[in-house]
């Protein structure tokens, strides 16, 4: 992801370390995780 991100226009991405917190694939599940990354992309940031 890293290397293609830049054949993005104005791409970007988030990639979160696994911890003992984290949910992996689940994290769609868990809005308090990904609702700020929203928030930018509805703002037009």
């Amino acid at each position: 992801m890293q290397r293609l991100i830049g054949k993005v226009p104005q791409g970007r991405y988030v990639e979160m370390p696994e911890t003992a917190q984290s949910y992996g694939h689940q994290t769609l599940a868990h809005p308090e995780v990904w609702k700020p990354y929203l928030i930018q992309l509805m703002n037009g940031a």
